[in-house]
């Protein structure tokens, strides 16, 4: 692969968690994904063994969960963490077999994935003076999402996925219920070949030679095998698509790679159709082969990724502890996870910073305390109790969001009201309630502590409680001057040492470098662990111990870990385990960005300077080096590593960098779900659709449904179920007008073909529109399209149905043009070939033709008969609107509730 400095990649826009976060509310919660990493042994930035760690560790959940630990989502595999391209990956056949000098054996895996990304900074406003460090010539910006062109404003970073399941795991997987799915970039799509012992179909009046043996090859039929119309020979081999509502057992065929369809009878023609026909899978043997095996494959061309697409699945990495003498089994899940970027990131971050001061448009997204800010209680009995039955009516000026909201109270023959603040879930009750006179919380309160450190969070994960100034409060911890937790509130604007920034600022990290070698660190690790030694080896460890006091990684680990009262520099990767119990702690962990030599890179030499502490353990270390050599990746990817050029590199926590930059999704407005369309929603409800069109759809369905108020739970649901037979399955975008018996077409269009035929040949009686429907316009898709879809004023275009909703007619293409200002009537097509287009025209349907409203009301019915009139497979649809709701919806009231209460005969459900 040539090398490739980041120009022609697409700059990151989404990011999402290694594990997805089980949270319903589709929030962005950086402090509960640190709380669920305390059950991994491979903690940032150093390991238990005290030794360099660039990553996290994430693992199998046990038999028993924490709350924390259960906020992730192990269910799908390892997801990228922001979009790029893979540029490199291994994938073994099976598990590799390290065999100790006790003959017991450990499995493990080497197969890992790389991926480039590339950051780049929005352009400077037009109007923004320049900040320090940003040149003059700095692109201008007039418009609030156009990113840079100026190269400095870019930074390529990579992620790595280590220790990946191998080849096995998938195919093993094949009957499980809950399949492993191959990521697009492996290029391992199945292939199928037609058995010589179970396909037994032959051909019939065969009269010299023997009958073609094979398969029978059936019909589509909306969906569904229909009627024989050629054999496909034993040992052709095809490439198959199972459409979400295939039979169980069948496919079609999607290319086939080797043999030709004979016909049923000799000298009969095969069928056009019979290239895309349906096969009986029992007789066909399945094998799937992946681009490369059991090596290092640089991609020749980089394979796209979005953030939330599978990278793959957690792999096994057993030590010695997990060895056996038996056979080995897999025991011990785990992945390896990091990130890292070059010595340009400074630089970068510097322009960065300076770029987000000027960036008044941005969303401020990170909550930031400084070292002296206050945090604040409430009155929590209040100032007065309102009586059972008390009327209250909510105040014309109540904040929508937050724990109080503002209430009038009009005591019988009192002329006017009296504000007072409740408990808004006391809202409806008509016991007494606890009041307050003005809002619960002020600044000239007493503080229940104050922070001594610097903590910054992310408020898409905190609830806003908004007073009577319109200032937003914001619940939080910190930690004091003694490192205890203080909690309490504080306010987002006003409030000395508390501010809201954007993204760009970087807030709280931090860019340090160690010096220490691997020896040094693991004489550092022996010293603390008191284990026995030589009084020459233990001055050695000592020494080791106190020069590494006073290195930049040690002492900024001491300091955020060790209260300052203690000894100091005993900190390890067990402290750093504990530390994400305490959110302020992890928070300022998760910041760190270390620069050090890659574990998987660089010469075994740092390895080697060991061999003199192992003592009896040398023969098992000596083992255990092997493994390392075998699992070195960095020199076979330079090519694609470029521009960075050395293993010595700085290593982001992949909490940290994705926390910092991720936003809370599209939400439901009624239940605040999160209705985020992304590549792994499309691809978990639609099989089949393909990768390119998963990442496209995905972005532009989001859109389109901001844009036209598709925005709640049962909205989104109601328009997948629909499209999953407009578009079958997110596969098709444009209505086929291929049918093969012009009698059958001619009663199924009748009053659209004489009224199009009459349009285009005035003198026609029915009888001549009838045989030329007969005889010209049956398998002829173009030419029906203009007599059915056509108009005067575009002739050589037609408008079927097209785009995800399949829009039909040549006045709702005008009307969606009218509408959009998008040019289609000239072009139709443009709503099956653009994504953008058709999502947004038929989002623009949905809203146009009010089908939100029987959508709340989960009536199928209604919503289909406005798509579809003739209610063409409304349980199909019904189906996948269900499919849909529960993947999206998660149980989270109160559309849950509304929903499951509406699943009735009425609204056109069927059980």
């Amino acid at each position: 692969m040539a090398a490739d400095n980041g120009d022609t990649l697409t700059p990151v826009s989404q990011w999402a968690y290694p594990f997805p976060q089980k949270n319903a509310s589709g929030t962005v919660d950086p402090d509960a994904y640190l709380a669920g990493l305390q059950g991994s042994d491979g903690p940032f930035p150093l390991g238990l063994n005290g030794l360099w760690h660039g990553g996290i560790h994430l693992d199998q959940a046990g038999a028993s969960l924490t709350a924390a630990d259960s906020a992730m989502d192990r269910s799908g595999g390892v997801r990228c963490i922001a979009d790029g391209v893979v540029v490199a990956y291994r994938l073994d056949s099976d598990y590799q077999h390290l065999t100790y000098p006790d003959n017991s054996t450990a499995l493990y895996s080497r197969s890992f994935t790389l991926v480039k990304h590339k950051l780049t900074l929005p352009a400077a406003p037009s109007n923004a003076p320049n900040a320090p460090n940003v040149p003059t010539t700095a692109p201008a910006n007039n418009e609030p999402n156009k990113l840079s062109t100026d190269p400095a404003d870019s930074l390529v970073f990579f992620s790595l996925y280590m220790h990946l399941a191998p080849c096995t795991v998938y195919q093993h997987s094949e009957q499980d219920k809950n399949k492993k799915t191959w990521p697009g970039y492996y290029n391992a799509e199945p292939l199928y070949t037609v058995s010589d012992q179970r396909a037994t179909d032959k051909q019939e009046h065969v009269e010299t030679g023997d009958p073609v043996k094979g398969s029978h090859v059936h019909r589509d039929n909306h969906n569904h095998a229909g009627e024989n119309i050629g054999i496909l020979p034993s040992g052709s081999k095809v490439k198959i698509q199972r459409p979400a509502h295939a039979p169980k057992n069948w496919g079609r065929i999607a290319s086939i790679l080797s043999g030709d369809i004979a016909p049923l009878e000799p000298g009969t023609a095969v069928p056009p159709d019979a290239s895309h026909g349906w096969v009986f899978l029992p007789w066909l043997d399945s094998e799937i082969d992946p681009a490369a095996l059991d090596s290092v494959y640089v991609l020749p061309k980089p394979a796209h990724i979005g953030a939330g697409e599978v990278v793959g699945y957690l792999g096994e990495y057993q030590n010695a502890e997990h060895a056996s003498t038996l056979p080995p089994s897999p025991k011990r899940a785990l992945l390896h996870v990091e990130v890292f970027a070059g010595d340009d990131l400074q630089a970068f971050i510097g322009r960065s910073r300076a770029r987000a001061a000027q960036l008044t448009q941005e969303p401020k997204t990170q909550l930031v305390l400084s070292k002296g800010a206050n945090l604040y209680g409430y009155k929590t009995d209040g100032d007065l109790t309102l009586p059972a039955n008390t009327v209250v009516k909510l105040a014309s000026d109540a904040p929508q969001t937050g724990m109080w909201t503002k209430v009038q109270v009009k005591a019988a023959g009192a002329g006017s009201a009296t504000n007072y603040w409740i408990v808004r879930s006391e809202l409806a009750s008509n016991g007494a309630r606890r009041a307050w006179n003005s809002f619960p919380l002020s600044l000239s309160g007493a503080p229940t502590g104050t922070s001594d450190y610097a903590r910054v969070i992310n408020i898409a994960g905190l609830p806003e409680h908004v007073d009577d100034q319109k200032h937003t409060w914001y619940e939080v911890d910190a930690g004091d001057a003694t490192m205890n937790t203080v909690n309490g509130f504080v306010c987002a604007s006003g409030q000395p040492n508390v501010s809201l920034q954007n993204k760009w600022a970087w807030a709280g990290f931090e860019l340090l470098s160690s010096n220490l070698t691997t020896a040094d660190l693991y004489k550092r690790f022996l010293y603390l662990a008191g284990d026995n030694a030589t009084p020459d080896e233990q001055a050695a460890f000592e020494a080791s111990f106190n020069t590494a006091k006073s290195d930049a990684l040690i002492a900024k680990l001491d300091e955020i870990l060790t209260p300052k009262s203690q000894a100091q520099g005993k900190v390890g990767g067990q402290d750093l385990l504990a530390a994400l119990g305490l959110k302020w702690r992890a928070n300022r962990v998760d910041h760190l960005v270390v620069k050090y030599e890659s574990e998987w890179g660089g010469s075994m030499s740092k390895w080697d300077a060991l061999d003199p502490f192992m003592h009896d353990g040398l023969p098992y270390w000596t083992k255990e080096k092997e493994r390392i050599k075998l699992l070195q990746m960095w020199d076979s990817c330079q090519a694609a590593l470029q521009p960075v050029s050395t293993p010595s590199v700085y290593h982001f926590h992949p909490a940290g960098i994705v926390g910092n930059f991720s936003s809370a999704g599209f939400k439901c407005v009624n239940c605040s779900a999160d209705l985020t369309m992304t590549s792994h929603v499309l691809s978990a409800l639609f099989p089949n659709i393909t990768t390119l069109n998963a990442e496209k759809y995905s972005t532009d369905l989001t859109k389109a449904f901001k844009k036209h108020s598709v925005n709640t739970c049962a909205r989104v649901s109601h328009f997948l179920g629909q499209a999953s037979v407009e578009c079958t399955d997110f596969t098709s975008f444009e209505e086929s007008l291929n049918y093969r018996d012009g009698h059958r077409l001619w009663g199924i269009y009748h009053s659209a073909l004489v009224a199009g035929l009459h349009r285009l040949n005035p003198t026609w009686t029915e009888a001549q529109m009838r045989t030329y429907t007969e005889t010209h316009l049956a398998n002829n898709d173009a030419e029906l399209g203009k007599v059915l879809f056509g108009n005067s004023q575009y002739p050589d275009v037609d408008y079927r149905g097209r785009g995800p909703l399949g829009v039909t007619w040549d006045r709702t293409y005008r009307a969606y043009q009218t509408a959009s200002g998008t040019t289609v009537m000239p072009n139709p097509r443009l709503l099956a070939t653009d994504s953008a287009i058709g999502c947004d025209a038929s989002a623009w349907f949905w809203e146009s033709n009010g089908i939100s409203a029987p959508a709340d009301r989960n009536s199928l019915h209604d919503v289909t008969n406005i798509i579809n009139s003739a209610l063409l497979r409304m349980h199909d649809r019904g189906n996948m609107a269900k499919r849909a709701f529960t993947l999206l919806n998660g149980s989270n009231n109160p559309c849950a509730e509304k929903w499951q209460n509406a699943l009735t005969a009425a609204n056109g459900w069927t059980s």
